[in-house]
């Protein structure tokens, strides 16, 4: 879309059969801070995972955001463009997580106390973010 001059930036998500792919937790925060997005903006996108696919346009708020923490940069780049009216694009993809990734993280409290924290901090940063 990017290249068909259909969007400045895609938001590349998951297919509802790729997060089923995931840990449990992992589904659990990714698909809350999707809700908090969700509900704070009304669109419906998957935007915990990483992919960013933009133009030039586009790149001058990823290359000059500073983030704070290790998640805004997904997130605060985003906000700045949507306020701007720049035109983006949610597509999804089958991406599928590794059985051994999985295994890694399942029953690991350590990982599941990191994706807590990741969706609070998330959860918080858009809401600040987007009210700034």
């Amino acid at each position: 879309p990017v290249i068909d001059g259909l969007a400045d930036i895609v938001i590349v998500g998951r297919t509802d059969i790729s997060m089923k792919t995931m840990s449990s937790m992992q589904q659990y925060t990714e698909r809350a801070i999707n809700q908090v997005w969700k509900t704070l903006t009304r669109l419906d996108e998957d935007i915990c995972f990483a992919p960013r696919v933009f133009n030039q346009k586009a790149s001058e708020y990823f290359l000059r955001f500073t983030p704070k923490k290790n998640w805004d940069l997904f997130h605060g780049p985003r906000i700045d463009a949507m306020k701007a009216g720049l035109k983006i694009l949610p597509v999804k993809i089958d991406y599928r997580y590794s059985q051994e990734m999985i295994e890694h993280e399942r029953g690991n409290l350590a990982f599941d106390k990191k994706r807590i924290a990741q969706l609070q901090e998330v959860a918080i940063f858009i809401e600040e973010y987007l009210n700034n």
